[in-house]
């Protein structure tokens, strides 16, 4: 079933069709990162949102005849592997959740990985509960800076979240600056509110206006995204 965009942020509309997400327009004043995205950070004002988000990039992970690991830390979403068996995989570290700091839980993180197979996308729990576990508001900085390494070390792609609401201005900051996209979606109404808020290597104005969707499929159809948005945000989520 295809959706219609919601347009009310006065999007253009754009031609559909297949783009390499390699390649820029030449009439195009964006200049597009020179490295393959790594890590997608969302930043959402609900945890459904990443839930449902989670479900979707799954379900688009199958279509490409990709795979996808759930690496549940904390049970904060939960992914049902035998509804998509050979595609989808979850890792349970369980035992993170006795760990006396982030350090030690990004060590039996890595320890757990490194026994793995080959994924192209690995989706994280969210980081958010790890503040409130190591009462430290910036444990998630100090867990990306260890995580992230890690999925350029092995080639796939990683999602992470974070809950707006949980942190400090300057930690979201920290954590934003680490990812090589960064994304905020909050609700609005009935849709979804979604902005793009860094891909490295992009400064086009246009590209981090804020724009609304039905629903994570939406962003899916190409009708409605300016050129530039899909090469970064579309491939980053896995549905390009």
């Amino acid at each position: 079933m295809a959706f219609k965009a919601d347009h009310g942020l006065g999007c253009e509309q754009m031609e559909k069709g297949k783009s390499n997400p390699t390649m820029v327009s030449p009439h195009s004043s964006v200049r597009m990162p020179s490295t393959q995205t790594r890590s997608v950070l969302l930043l959402v004002s609900d945890i459904q949102i990443f839930q449902d988000f989670a479900e979707w990039v799954t379900t688009s992970t199958e279509t490409k005849g990709e795979s996808i690991l759930h690496v549940s830390l904390n049970g904060a979403i939960s992914l049902d592997s035998e509804e998509l068996p050979g595609i989808l995989e979850v890792l349970n570290i369980a035992d993170v959740r006795d760990c006396d700091n982030e350090m030690e839980m990004t060590k039996r993180t890595h320890d757990a990985l490194s026994g793995m197979g080959k994924y192209d996308k690995i989706l994280f729990d969210p980081l958010s509960p790890f503040s409130e576990m190591y009462l430290e508001d910036s444990a998630p900085v100090h867990i990306l800076k260890d995580l992230i390494p890690l999925l350029e070390h092995r080639g796939s792609l990683g999602y992470f979240c974070l809950t707006l609401d949980s942190h400090t201005d300057e930690t979201i900051a920290r954590c934003k600056d680490l990812a090589d996209v960064c994304v905020q979606v909050t609700y609005q109404d009935e849709s979804l509110l979604v902005q793009a808020l860094h891909a490295r290597g992009i400064y086009t104005k246009d590209f981090f206006r804020p724009r609304t969707y039905r629903n994570w499929p939406t962003i899916g159809e190409r009708a409605g995204l300016p050129s530039e948005f899909h090469p970064t945000i579309k491939t980053a989520v896995g549905v390009d």
